[in-house]
């Protein structure tokens, strides 16, 4: 692989950068090291420590039902986010997450409320 340079000018001064041939080995790291944390429980479960939280792409709920839960077992709390719609809350709040995040939280509480009152 041919080295790169990376060269860069401020107010006079010039910034020459050697970028190694390690940058694919760098990419192909962290490309694995996302793989390892598309499954949230495990990957917590590979940490030197516990985390308080563990918070998700609400989609992560579709394919992974029962994260909530094993994380619950875990001692950890769950949230998900950015839900803003409101199929997604109806479809998330039966799993028990311990927060939602939103940018529409006057009708994530409307929505939670009409749902608690049907319980």
């Amino acid at each position: 692989m041919t080295p790169l340079i990376l060269t860069a000018q401020e107010g006079g001064e010039r910034l020459d950068a050697f970028v190694a041939s390690q940058v694919e080995d760098l990419t192909r790291s962290a490309a694995q090291r996302l793989l390892e944390q598309r499954d949230p429980v495990k990957y917590v479960q590979t940490l030197d420590f516990k985390p308080d939280w563990v918070s998700c792409e609400y989609h992560t709920a579709y394919q992974q039902p029962s994260m909530v839960q094993k994380l619950h077992d875990l001692g950890i709390k769950a949230a998900y986010w950015t839900v803003d719609g409101e199929q997604a809350v109806k479809d998330l709040w039966p799993l028990q997450p311990d927060a939602i995040v939103t940018n529409r939280p006057d009708r994530v509480r409307e929505w939670i409320s009409e749902l608690e009152m049907t319980e």
